[in-house]
């Protein structure tokens, strides 16, 4: 058995050392200050209760209270289809319609007027988009494995695209797990598509990126599209994903589920904050090993300030796995 001489360890460890402290350069920077500006996101589903976010932006280094904002933060008013129809309530950290229930078609404007010395009011305005209606749906259960033994299932719809306008889709699943006498609720997570109409949009890894280099870092939670290659037509899509309840509390299960897959046509705003909300999280993981991004600047509709005002309308399909 070789042995290192004592003097040649410390000596390597110390020219390590050099090597490293080397690498290094302290460098001052001022970094200027972030004024803060309001911020307003609702995403507005047919016939879900209507509520609003009213907050502001923080900079990185700033204190955040999550008590700063509360019912005297703002006046929050309603118009539907360019009519008032209320001042909202404030409630559990959102202002509240209690008196309107959105409905496909219908155009939301909002006004805020935040109180406080040398406040301006916000703006925001969407459409609810029509319901877009599931010809056909099938499950397959645990279709395949990947390079590192992860279970996949798949899901397959075909619709029609909303005729004659300009339409945006996402897509969104949900598992109910029945794990002994508990029920545990979970997102779906890793999808992925060979379909042309998602491998287009960019926001997902194809199923030859899942066996080659197990797909992206990050996934989304959704998968959004639009209708480019299916213009008034019908389309069909298959998209895999980890298989639902592989893991409860932890541990590995095979435990039975209900697995509701949701297609919602949304506005093109939500369309574009989710796409630009994708870009932003894959920009947040660069490094100087996988390369640097340029940092994205997140999708806003709201004048006067920040955020997203959009809406949806979701129908869904679910598969009971028994």
């Amino acid at each position: 058995m070789n042995r290192v001489h004592p003097f040649r360890m410390v000596l390597s460890i110390f020219v390590l050392f050099v090597l490293l402290n080397g690498c290094t350069k302290v460098v001052d920077m001022d970094i200027p200050a972030i004024k803060s500006k309001p911020v307003v996101f609702a995403l507005v589903a047919n016939h879900k209760p209507f509520r609003l976010l009213f907050d502001k932006s923080y900079g990185i280094m700033d204190w955040v209270d999550s008590n700063e904002m509360h019912s005297s933060a703002a006046v929050v008013k309603l118009y539907v289809n360019h009519r008032f129809v209320e001042k909202l309530s404030y409630g559990n950290g959102y202002f509240h319609s209690f008196n309107y229930l959105p409905k496909p078609y219908d155009t939301l404007s909002v006004t805020v007027l935040p109180k406080g010395k040398g406040q301006s009011p916000l703006f925001a305005r969407t459409t609810i988009p029509g319901a877009v209606k599931i010809d056909t749906a099938w499950f397959q259960d645990s279709v395949f494995s990947d390079q590192d033994g992860v279970e996949y299932s798949r899901v397959y719809l075909r619709f029609r695209d909303i005729p004659d306008q300009k339409n945006y889709y996402e897509i969104y699943m949900r598992a109910r797990c029945y794990a002994d006498t508990s029920v545990v609720y979970e997102n779906v997570t890793g999808y992925a598509s060979n379909s042309p109409i998602v491998v287009n949009e960019g926001m997902i890894g194809s199923l030859r990126q899942l066996w080659t280099d197990g797909g992206y870092d990050y996934q989304p939670s959704t998968v959004v599209f639009s209708d480019t290659l299916f213009r008034n037509k019908e389309a069909g899509l298959g998209i895999s994903f980890i298989r639902p309840c592989s893991y409860v509390y932890g541990q590995p299960s095979r435990c039975k589920f209900d697995l509701t897959v949701y297609l919602s046509s949304v506005s093109k705003a939500y369309y574009l904050y989710r796409k630009t909300l994708y870009q932003h999280m894959i920009s947040k993981e660069s490094s100087i090993w996988t390369g640097y991004v340029e940092p994205v600047q997140l999708y806003s509709n709201v004048k006067g300030g920040y955020g997203v005002f959009a809406g949806y309308s979701p129908v869904s399909v679910t598969f009971r796995i028994r």
